[in-house]
């Protein structure tokens, strides 16, 4: 049995005359209604206590109750409820703006290629430019040196040199007499002892050797 029920049966209990009204209460069990007129109308009863929940937990609302103000106002007017003073409904949250969407960064610019640095071009060494055996004779006689090759010829040192990526004005071209017989020695540069000489031998690759000034020396100037 609902509440809206029982307004209706009492409103109806309301618009009918003082002799014909009929009374309608709930039934003991609340399922059902006890209606009568006149002598025969039932005698006023409440509505059914609200059933106790097992376990002791809170109790539930009985079926037949309603929310009074889902109720139409007349239906609550004969109830006794003001209309007026009824909560006024929660309007509905108002959506929030959507987040504008951030601008697309432009791309950075790509750096423009560097010039590629132009290679040097190496210039030949010639023979001519290599030193010869007086400045070789000029140097002091204990220091040592490093031979980088012996030829017949002087022609092909400034090829020598520049495969050694060596500099020109630190070789020595100088003759010497072997077994009567000429040899063109190709000297580079001079060290203070046999140690700095042997590191900067072994520092250009194999097939190259220190050699002593003071002998060299001896050698260019009975050569002459």
């Amino acid at each position: 049995m609902s509440l809206l029920g029982l307004v209706i049966g009492t409103v109806v209990w309301l618009a009918e005359p003082a002799s014909d009204k009929i009374v309608c209460v709930p039934s003991t069990d609340g399922k059902s209604w006890d209606c009568g007129s006149g002598a025969n109308a039932p005698a006023p009863r409440g509505l059914p206590g609200k059933p106790v929940v097992p376990g002791g937990g809170a109790s539930a609302p009985p079926p037949y109750l309603i929310n009074p103000d889902r109720l139409p106002d007349y239906v609550r007017g004969a109830m006794g409820v003001n209309p007026a003073a009824a909560p006024a409904p929660t309007p509905p949250p108002v959506p929030e703006p959507a987040a504008r969407p951030k601008p697309e960064s432009k791309p950075e610019p790509k750096p423009e290629p560097k010039p590629e640095p132009v290679a040097q071009t190496m210039i030949p060494a010639t023979t001519a430019a290599i030193r010869d055996g007086k400045d070789l004779l000029v140097l002091v006689p204990t220091g040592y040196t490093v031979q980088l090759a012996a030829a017949r010829s002087p022609n092909g040192f400034a090829a020598v040199l520049g495969g050694l990526q060596l500099a020109v004005d630190e070789a020595y071209s100088v003759r010497v007499r072997r077994e009567g017989e000429d040899w063109w020695l190709l000297l580079w540069r001079d060290f203070p002892d046999l140690a700095s000489a042997k590191a900067a031998a072994d520092g250009l690759g194999a097939g190259y050797w220190p050699r002593r000034l003071a002998p060299l020396q001896a050698e260019v100037r009975a050569a002459r």
